[in-house]
């Protein structure tokens, strides 16, 4: 390879690595406020496409957006049109970038690459400041070596007529900048080349224009993908994402040179002016697709209605690309967490009819459910653990383990009630054990005080409300107090010589010792949720 072509691919490396910095630098300079635009997301199609739009812009990648609204869409969270009005905010949310490379401040790249790198020196604070000037100043940078690799390869005959036939073939240039999209996982940094090659005056912006279209088209099929996998509303979203950019690029094809002509006026510089068009164009698609999202969504469900089948379980939230944004993943995680404590909880109500009634059939229910807690469990914990230390804050670090401490805890509730108390209910049926009318109603009693109290500690976890963490302590204190005055109660129908409490003392005190347990756990849970709201505080 000559050395213009090391200079264009150092140059396209510095610009990749310089968008990553940004882009990091965003995400933590927002912390947990990226939090506030996932309720947003499914309010309307309006509001959809507008945090689509901001969560693009603020984490610099219209693909992790896209997979994370294909979960939430394939979890039952927003409808299909939903989804598909936040997707179109996204791709507009990718052309702000785009603009603001294109200012002609190349001369200062490496002045912000010293700053940055001096505030975060200097202060620690000021580490996402930093961070989004160095990597603004790589891009710039990037840019500026590009272009001048891309000159002397343009200048011989290969460079000139590959060119030429590109422009020639508006198809071919369309396809060839999807696939250069999807192996550089981003749109800018193929927009960034076309800029330095139109730059140059090699490629006119008539020329140009295809490999916009094909640009915003290669953003779509990592999320397509990745869909496969899902239920059949993930699939039906990234389908539709796909099929509006492919119908936009379609109808915009056969009137690319009165396109280039109105974009034309909107600014002098050639570089400029395909940014102008890569706006306006993810513009006039997120309003064109907003507008006509019920006939839209109609035509997508005819067109794909695959026979719907039972899906493997597995976490519905836990987006891969949401870990690079430690705010999100945390979300996703929560809700996650979620999810299993629900599961968890019906676990621990079923649990009574087998315990203390003659429902043993339904011991092999709660086992199946235990199986899926065990999947969440390590889905939660392995989610968590890919979450990069480089990304977080030490509050988000702490605020990371306290959810893996949850996680834990509601993992080793189920296992107490699937390896111990519905064991222990086999074996009071198979022995025909019965408890004392008392001891029955005290088991009884007590069971559901743990239930509340572990409904009310998953609550605390939901809504980070302080007061419902107090409430769990006080009903978990009680519950101490109360196991051990049940055990006395016990004991004194042992003094008596009661038959059916002689007969089932080893199975009721058992029974205790695990309610115990359970409370004690929950306890751990409120403590846990309690430093995890601190550190989330710590990170905002």
């Amino acid at each position: 390879m000559n050395t213009a072509g090391l200079v264009l691919l150092g140059g396209l490396a510095i610009f990749v690595h310089g968008l990553d910095q940004a882009k990091r630098g965003l995400q933590q300079a927002a912390g947990d406020r990226l939090r506030k635009l996932i309720g947003a997301m499914t309010a309307n199609r309006v509001q959809g496409a507008g945090a689509g739009f901001l969560f693009t812009v603020v984490i610099q990648s219209s693909t992790a957006v896209s997979l994370m609204v294909i979960d939430y869409c394939g979890a039952g969270m927003c409808s299909f049109s939903e989804a598909l009005a936040v997707l179109l905010g996204a791709g507009l949310g990718t052309t702000v970038i785009v603009q603001l490379i294109m200012f002609s401040i190349s001369a200062y790249a490496l002045l912000l690459v010293a700053l940055g790198v001096a505030v975060q020196l200097m202060s620690r604070a000021a580490q996402a400041g930093g961070r989004i000037l160095v990597g603004l100043g790589m891009l710039f940078f990037g840019l500026e070596v590009m272009a001048k690799g891309v000159e002397p390869l343009l200048r011989g005959p290969v460079g000139t007529a590959a060119v030429g036939f590109l422009a020639s073939q508006p198809v071919l240039s369309v396809v060839a900048a999807a696939v250069v999209t999807v192996m550089l996982q981003g749109s800018a940094p193929t927009i960034g080349l076309v800029a330095a090659v139109a730059a140059s005056g090699h490629l006119s912006l008539t020329g140009a224009l295809p490999f916009v279209l094909g640009a915003n088209i290669g953003t779509t099929i990592t999320p397509l993908i990745y869909a496969w996998a899902k239920p059949v509303a993930s699939r039906r979203a990234a389908i539709g994402n796909i099929a509006i950019k492919i119908a936009g690029a379609a109808l915009a094809l056969p009137f690319l040179p009165t396109l280039g002509r109105w974009v034309a006026h909107t600014a002098a510089s050639p570089t400029r002016q395909l940014a102008n068009a890569h706006t306006l164009y993810n513009l006039v698609l997120m309003l064109g697709g907003t507008v006509f999202l019920t006939p839209i969504s109609r035509a997508v469900e005819r067109f794909y209605s695959p026979a719907a089948k039972e899906p493997a379980f597995h976490a519905r939230h836990l987006s891969p690309e949401a870990v690079e944004t430690p705010a999100l993943a945390f979300a996703q995680a929560v809700r996650e967490l979620l999810n299993m404590a629900a599961i968890v909880g019906e676990m621990l109500r079923a649990v009574s009819a087998p315990l203390l009634g003659n429902m043993i059939d339904d011991a092999e229910r709660i086992e199946a459910e235990d199986d899926k807690v065990d999947v969440l469990n390590r889905e939660i914990r392995f989610y968590l653990a890919r979450l990069g230390s480089d990304r977080m804050s030490d509050a988000q670090g702490h605020r990371r383990m306290r959810l893996i401490n949850i996680c834990s805890d509601l993992e080793s509730i189920g296992d107490v009630i699937t390896r111990s108390l519905v064991p222990l209910a086999r074996k009071r049926v198979a022995q025909a054990v019965s408890f004392s009318d008392p001891g029955k109603a005290e088991l009884s009693a007590l069971l559901e005080q743990v239930a509340v109290a572990f409904d009310t500690a998953v609550s605390a976890l939901a809504t980070s409300d302080e007061g419902l963490g107090r409430t769990a302590e006080r009903m978990i204190g009680h519950i101490e107090v109360e196991e051990a005055r049940l055990r006395r109660s016990h004991i004194e129908r042992l003094q008596r010589s009661d038959p059916a409490s002689l007969g089932s003392s080893s199975i009721h005190l058992d029974v205790l010792t695990d309610l115990a347990r359970v409370a004690g756990l929950c306890e751990s849970m409120v403590e846990a949720t309690a430093h995890a709201r601190a550190g989330q505080a710590g990170a905002a």
